[in-house]
């Protein structure tokens, strides 16, 4: 795990591709790399490239940016490819002759042989960037799931890219500015949607896409993968089958995600996704499973370290935990959104943050975590409530004729809560029910909180594609598999995946997610929602498939959100803060209605109302502001 960054002349503009510059690129994301470094920049002076590196695979010999023997193909590389053994036989016999025990080299020899082509037969997470010295081109990659972030900026002269956007901004040809249309958003989803950021003009690459850059300036972005399930899924197999199937693919992929050449351990919550991940590394290695648990001191309601515990005993496991308060997430606070990049306003950032931390004084620094099954798996309640509402009343509703829509709409604002209104009013605009795992602030709150002047719409500019691209692809799919190809579009890679990244990197830690290894994905992709959801409860086919691994008492027991809600932080000292920080931002009173947002922090502290996700909304925002903009 690592982190890269470079910028390639376009046009014979080369000014500002010097060493002083890519060394201040690395300095920035040192915490992604803090292992070793390099700087390569071409004889031509077109490309410049600037690699931090955390020693995972092959200490001795993984120095990059590497190079072929000829040095017309130079790489830079974050992540880990766990087919590379595979690949490596593969070139051998075509031959290519290797220098090192490194998954990177097999991507180098790769586009030697593949080309472009090379990204699609690669298994595992990762980003890179390859210049090939002979066609003048770079060509930049993210993973399909979006495990590994890749961020980049353009202009007529320049296109430079990054790990982080920090080293984007060292540069001083980058100005920091807003973007206003990503700001929008932001209030709904709690991140910026790709390939917008909270920067203006700083682009984020989307999962299973690349990226081709010629010097003449010639851009050309594809896509190689999505998270389509085929039009016939696997109802031909039965139950039984299935299961099988899934255990072997996650034995598979567990497997896989062993292989280090440091210690490595698990994040362990005691639920279900973690717990099989710790079951299946017991039976594949000889050692004991160091594991990793947080909670937050008085948050009884969130507090899983008891099952955790067991969980350990269980499979005697060297255990960890650590118990922070209010006081902590305070002090540490600017620190997390710093390493955020752009605002994720998720509170689970905070215990990741704090476990990934005690994972390095640990000297533990490759961890397995769980995230992703409830995506795939159909693992929220909220999939079953919003499928089962869709399939009764909501769906039903919209095929109505528009003049009873309307009318019902009418009586609906004087009889209901705006939050009921809300999905009538949707339906009556043919307006989907499901816009992803968060929804923040309402269009309607948008228009009323935001002083600067904007027409964008968060469901027309964004969340309506994904619904359509899918429709297109898969006509008169289930509700679940509609929800489940947006929330893989956008919530999981760009909120979920990237708070796990940016917590993990901030303390040099490398994270594995085997229940998104794109073979089990692709698998679980089509497998009939009827074995997902059955019966008001999700994730019934991998629970079944966790029988006999894992203990009934981990499968059994009422599904819990990890380490804290918004809810339940945002009160206390910690809510004393936020109202503190949001209230006296010049920024904040600039750019918002503060008439608006002064009232949520009394009816959260009195029970009102439940604020707490727009309030940390509010304050992860303003903290990265401070952080990017001052005061």
């Amino acid at each position: 795990m690592c982190g890269f960054s470079g910028l390639i002349a376009l046009n014979n503009k080369k000014s500002e591709i010097n060493r002083d510059a890519l060394v201040s690129m690395g300095d920035a994301i040192n915490h992604r790399g803090p292992d070793d470094s390099g700087i390569y920049i071409n004889p031509d002076n077109s490309i410049g490239l600037s690699f931090r590196r955390l020693s995972i695979i092959d200490l001795a010999d993984g120095h990059q940016p590497m190079h072929n023997e000829d040095q017309t193909i130079s790489l830079v590389f974050n992540g880990e490819i766990y087919n590379w053994r595979d690949l490596r036989t593969k070139l051998y016999e075509k031959g290519f002759s290797f220098n090192t025990q490194s998954d990177t080299e097999s991507i180098i020899h790769g586009y030697n042989e593949w080309g472009v082509d090379i990204v699609s037969r690669l298994r595992g997470m990762f980003s890179f960037a390859i210049w090939d010295e002979n066609n003048k081109q770079l060509m930049l990659a993210r993973d399909r799931l979006g495990i590994k972030p890749l961020y980049y900026y353009h202009d007529d002269n320049y296109f430079v890219f990054g790990s982080e956007i920090k080293s984007i901004l060292e540069l001083p040809f980058i100005k920091k500015e807003i973007c206003d249309e990503a700001l929008y958003h932001y209030l709904t989803l709690a991140v910026t949607p790709a390939p917008e950021t909270m920067f203006s003009k700083i682009k984020k690459l989307e999962p299973g896409h690349f990226i081709t850059i010629k010097t003449n300036g010639d851009i050309e972005k594809k896509q190689y993968w999505s998270p389509m399930r085929s039009e016939n899924n696997l109802s031909y197999m039965s139950e039984e089958n299935i299961i099988d199937k899934l255990r072997s693919l996650l034995r598979e992929s567990i497997k896989l995600r062993l292989m280090s050449d440091v210690p490595f351990g698990a994040f362990l919550s005691g639920g279900l996704d973690s717990t099989f991940n710790v079951a299946i590394m017991n039976e594949l290695i000889d050692t004991r499973v160091s594991t990793f648990s947080v909670a937050i001191k008085d948050d009884l309601l969130s507090n899983e370290l008891d099952m955790a515990n067991k969980v350990s005993q269980y499979y005697d496991t060297k255990h960890h935990e650590l118990l922070i308060d209010y006081n902590d997430m305070i002090d540490n606070f600017p620190d997390i959104v710093k390493h955020q990049d752009e605002p994720l306003a998720d509170p689970v950032c905070i215990p990741l943050y704090f476990v990934s931390k005690l994972a390095r004084e640990n000297k533990t620094p490759v961890i397995q975590i769980g995230e992703g099954a409830d995506e795939i798996f159909s693992g929220y309640s909220l999939y079953g409530l919003m499928s089962d509402f869709n399939n009764n009343y909501y769906s039903r509703f919209m095929k109505m004729p528009r003049l009873i829509k309307n009318n019902i709409l009418m009586i609906s604002k004087l009889l209901l809560s705006e939050k009921k209104t809300k999905y009538i009013e949707w339906a009556t605009h043919n307006i989907e029910s499901f816009w992803g795992g968060v929804n923040n602030f309402s269009e309607k709150e948008k228009q009323s909180i935001l002083k600067i002047p904007n027409n964008h719409d968060t469901y027309n500019d964004f969340i309506s594609r994904y619904y359509e691209e899918f429709d297109n692809k898969i006509p008169n799919a289930t509700q679940i598999d509609r929800m489940i190809y947006l929330e893989m579009k956008h919530r999981l890679p760009e909120l979920l995946l990237m708070r796990v990244d940016k917590m993990a990197m901030a303390h040099s830690i490398e994270t594995r997610v085997p229940f998104l290894d794109h073979k089990l994905v692709e698998f679980a992709l089509n497998i009939p929602s009827k074995f997902k959801y059955r019966n008001g409860s999700g994730k019934k086919i991998l629970k079944q498939a966790a029988q006999g691994i894992v203990p009934d008492f981990v499968i059994n027991r009422k599904k819990t959100g990890f380490c804290g809600s918004a809810t339940n932080m945002i009160s206390g000292a910690f809510l004393d803060y936020a109202e503190d920080v949001v209230i006296n931002s010049n920024w904040m009173k600039h750019t918002f209605n503060m008439d608006y947002i002064k009232p949520m922090f009394k009816e959260h502290r009195e029970k009102n109302k439940d604020h707490g996700m727009k309030i940390f909304s509010l304050l992860n925002l303003t903290v990265w502001h401070q952080n990017y903009f001052g005061k």
